[in-house]
């Protein structure tokens, strides 16, 4: 009888240091794997808001024109992959004590990108 009181408690001290040692892994495994699922979650929900703002920027930057696509004077439609385009690039100098309509360009670029040379040229 006595073998076995001592068997009980040698597979009963077995089991509460496996116990212990699932406590601690888990305990290690979350303080290891919460901070790294938190910096992973915040990079994303960042880099979604940096995405969306470009978006944002991108769709404000586009007006359609009254006239449509092509202008009057033209017979056919600019072609950009085909055709030779310039374009103006305009800079604004914007101050924030000034209101909107106070805004004056502070740069100008003209960019010419030439298809057949393959050449953009400022």
């Amino acid at each position: 009888m006595r073998k076995k009181a001592s068997y009980d408690r040698a597979s009963m001290e077995r089991r509460m240091t496996t116990k212990h040692k699932r406590k601690k892994k888990s305990k290690v495994f979350l303080l290891i794997l919460l901070p790294i699922v938190i910096l992973i979650g915040g990079l994303v929900v960042y880099g979604g808001s940096i995405v969306q703002k470009a978006v944002d920027a991108m769709n404000k930057a586009n007006q359609e024109l009254e006239r449509g696509d092509k202008s009057s004077l033209r017979e056919e439609d600019v072609q950009p992959l085909t055709d030779n385009v310039s374009v103006l690039i305009v800079g604004i100098d914007e101050r924030a004590e000034d209101d909107w309509e106070a805004t004056r360009t502070d740069a100008l670029l003209l960019a010419t990108f030439n298809v057949t040379d393959k050449t953009v040229k400022l």
